[in-house]
């Protein structure tokens, strides 16, 4: 299932010691760092962890049970998605989130659209 959205040839895996990662060393380079052995960073393999996955998950289940209070399965990858570009953009001005948003939207607004009152009846 994971190789239908995750390439293998492009994709180095960090992940820790839980039973359904097992076996996806066949199809990617994986790397595992095993919490239950009370390791947390792997020194033999160039100092690999999962503290920043670990924190961002945190982060976003914060974020929902703060924030939003509930989030339906139907549109829990909406909610996903708005954390990622939240997230990415963390260390960034507001003014650069905006441009970043403006430049990677496929609506173009005129002039006209927002200068020309509405038909109001």
């Amino acid at each position: 299932m994971i190789c239908r959205y995750v390439n293998p040839e492009k994709t180095i895996l960090i992940t820790d010691e839980w039973w359904a990662y097992k076996g996806l060393d066949k199809y990617y380079t994986h790397n595992v760092i095993d919490h239950s052995k009370k390791e947390y960073v792997s020194l033999q393999d160039n100092n690999i962890h999962t503290n920043n996955i670990e924190g961002s998950w945190n982060i976003l289940k914060r974020s929902v049970s703060g924030m939003y209070n509930h989030v339906s399965k139907k549109h829990l990858q909406k909610y996903v998605d708005e954390f990622v570009y939240r997230f990415n953009l963390r260390k960034v001005t507001d003014q650069e989130k905006f441009r970043y948003l403006l430049s990677n939207s496929n609506v173009r607004t005129t002039y006209q659209e927002l200068t020309v009152e509405p038909n109001v009846r």
